[in-house]
């Protein structure tokens, strides 16, 4: 007896950064894959050569993909979903090429934005892409802050879908640190002054000079030798109190998340948008001490707090560790509780991105 044939799946374009190298942009489009590919029969264009990056063979390379990319839109079949995961600076010009192929073949385009510098500053290579896209796209962003800003920005009426980035952020099942003597703050990132390195150094020490009963640990690899010597002089000056674990992967990054009480992530990067390790960070139930910078705000809530870019970030950590010491319990467990929130938000938002009516934004 014949077998019922199968639904085929839909199809689905998918064009972006892939690791390796590993980074926040190519993370996240290799997990929106991942995710779709559940649902669709993907077709992927990798945008990046993995090869030696920098110089002008490799940039060659990205256009030679970015052209292949463009011609693999144009052969498949007319009026296939194309998500695209939005460069910045001169890559918006590899973008643009992208979004014009599926203009041509009359593609529904998703288009992901996952950085601020076309929000923060105007941009005329995203203009360009604005009128290429048309009114029918469907923009996808990290907060509806970044919907907002980049409606205002380039005074656009939008079709929008907010997917954060904590979709992508696995469940934790381990138990929240319970309450100790000790507060113990932490940081990882690429240590650098970027990324806060002396900021978290700083709030450190002003706290144990403020008589906390407190220590920290660091993680991740030094960007420079500048930023080695950084560490090196601030371990022989707080001996103990400072722990410096070098870069983190797997367990070991999981052991830093359960031996800290609140995550202090001081950044300074021009181009922040809603970084991945503040949403690990709240996954074990850690309050989040940062600076107003692309979606932070919107990300951390009332789990910790957010510091405006006017104010001196040292005294006001110190300030906010001394006044919530004996609320750490509560800001735990709240903060867990958040991002399992809008997990799930984004996870159902991500999952059924084709299909959902996006939300139109207006220029305020």
């Amino acid at each position: 007896m014949p077998q019922p044939k199968q639904e085929q799946k839909p199809s689905l374009i998918i064009a972006g950064q892939f690791p390796p190298p590993l980074h926040g942009f190519s993370y996240i489009t290799q997990q929106m894959a991942k995710l779709l590919s559940k649902q669709y029969n993907t077709t992927i264009i990798d945008l990046v050569p993995h090869t030696k990056r920098g110089g002008a063979l490799y940039h060659a390379r990205r256009a030679l993909l970015a052209l292949k990319g463009a011609f693999t839109i144009l052969r498949h079949k007319r009026k296939t979903p194309v998500y695209i995961a939005c460069e910045s600076h001169l890559g918006l010009l590899y973008t643009i090429l992208l979004s014009a192929s599926a203009r041509i073949t009359k593609s529904p385009i998703y288009i992901h934005y996952h950085n601020f510098n076309f929000i923060d500053e105007y941009s005329l290579l995203m203009a360009l892409l604005l009128k290429i896209l048309g009114k029918n796209a469907t923009h996808i962003f990290l907060c509806s802050i970044m919907a907002q800003r980049f409606a205002a920005r380039y005074q656009a009426t939008i079709k929008s879908v907010v997917i954060s980035n904590s979709a992508f952020v696995p469940q934790v099942d381990a138990p929240i640190k319970p309450k100790s003597d000790v507060i113990t703050l932490g940081l990882l990132s690429n240590l650098n002054e970027e990324k806060g390195l002396s900021l978290f150094i700083g709030a450190l020490e002003n706290a144990i000079n403020e008589g906390l009963n407190i220590k920290g640990i660091l993680a991740g690899p030094p960007v420079s030798e500048n930023d080695r010597k950084t560490i090196e002089i601030a371990q022989e000056r707080l001996g103990g109190k400072l722990d410096y674990r070098g870069a983190v992967y797997e367990q070991d990054k999981a052991q830093f998340f359960k031996d800290i009480d609140v995550f202090v992530f001081p950044t300074q990067y021009s181009n922040e948008a809603q970084p991945t390790v503040i949403a690990e960070a709240m996954s074990y139930g850690i309050p989040v001490l940062s600076c107003e910078r692309g979606c932070i705000c919107d990300q951390v809530g009332g789990c910790g707090s957010v510091f405006s870019k006017d104010k001196d970030f040292i005294n006001e950590a110190v300030l906010w560790i001394k006044g919530n010491a004996v609320k750490l319990d509560a800001l735990k467990t709240a903060s867990k509780q958040a991002f399992l929130d809008d997990r799930a938000k984004a996870l159902e938002a991500a999952h059924n991105m084709l299909m959902i009516e996006p939300q139109t934004i207006r220029p305020q």
